[in-house]
This record gives structure tokens, sequence and C-alpha cells, in this order.
């Protein structure tokens, strides 16, 4: 499916061509992304419901290859969409750092928080205390590769993350997949996550 609507958009590009001073947007296929060999991915995200301020964040592991192996979400109240961003890369790192994993690929939605964390924050920002202890947990003795991916590609931490503001427990790790997390790894595994033109 993915191939044929690639396909046509490129005959499409072909027979009407491009001209000076108009731009054509190319197609892209935006998915999850594999990490390194020996390497698990774990992929945050925080999530605010509606127009309350309701939120939650969320994230999974995987091995290098795709396969499920955990997963977390919690539940805050009276928060803004960077502040649950920040609680899912801290509560993200501190998972996989308690279950042992020494290398690690952090994907994250949001430019911002991994903006914050990877410059050198002012003390004064709102929520320095928060980065700094991300900070913390990134020089420990392991190596992290923290970066950005877009929202497409972050599937299943985003489900997480919203089943976390659907509930209120504080935080819970999960082993076992949840209900429909299954169908968006599937999707994540085999490429076909999102078109995005």
């Amino acid at each position: 499916m993915v191939l044929s609507i690639t396909a046509m958009a490129s005959d499409i590009e072909r027979g009407f061509g491009t001209s000076e001073g108009v731009f054509v947007r190319g197609l892209h296929l935006v998915r999850w992304t594999p990490a390194l060999h020996n390497c698990v991915v774990l992929n945050v995200d925080g999530s605010v419901m509606g127009v309350s301020s309701r939120g939650g964040f969320g994230g999974c592991t995987r091995s290098d290859q795709g396969q499920w192996k955990s997963g977390f979400f919690g539940f805050m109240d009276d928060a803004c969409i960077l502040h649950l961003e920040l609680q899912a890369l801290f509560h993200g790192l501190t998972v996989v750092w308690e279950q042992g994993y020494k290398r690690v690929d952090c994907q994250s939605d949001s430019l911002t928080a991994v903006t914050l964390v990877e410059s050198v924050s002012p003390s004064t920002h709102l929520y320095a205390s928060l980065i700094w202890d991300i900070k913390d947990l990134l020089g420990r003795a392991w190596t992290v590769n923290l970066h950005h991916t877009l929202k497409e590609g972050n599937a299943c931490a985003d489900f997480l993350a919203k089943h976390g503001a659907s509930q209120g427990d504080v935080l819970v790790v999960i082993e076992d997949l949840i209900p429909r997390l299954g169908l968006l790894l599937l999707a994540d595994a085999s490429g076909f996550s999102s078109l995005r033109m």
C-alpha cells in the first residue's frame, strides 16, 4: 500500500513537473526508528487531555529490532505539556536504569524538552530541578543517545501517555502489552506508521 502511494506521488510529480518558483513537497515515510545493535530503544511522550489540565506521561522500551520489553505510564494533575514531556524523560530513564540497561537510544517527540536537557539550563527555569535530575541520570555510567523524533514515529509512547492521563496512578511499570498497543507495535515494526507530505 505504501509503495503504491509513493509510486503514485512520483507519477503525479513527473506528470505535472515542477517549474521555477514552485515548491513540491516530498512524500516521506515516518516510522519508529530502530537503534544500533545491542541497544535498547526508549520512546517517551507526554499528553494533556483536552482543555483540562489533566495529563499523563508514558513510554516503552524495545529491542533494537522492535520487540517489546516493557512500558510505563503515569498521571499528573494541573500540568502543562512541557512538564509532562520532561516527566516522561525522567521516569523513562529511571525505569531503564533500574532495569539494568547500559546502552539506550532515547527518543522524544518534544524538541523543546530535548533541547532543554541537552543545553545548559538556566537555574531560573520553571522546571530547572527536573531538568537537572534528567541531566544527572544521563551522566551515570551508561551510554544514552537522546534525540528528537517525529510524533508519527512515537505512536506507542503517545498511546501510553494518553493511557496515563486517563487513570490516576502516579507511575505504573508494565511488562505485558495492554490492549491495542500490540497493533501499534506491529505498525511501527513494519514501517507503516504514517505518511507525511
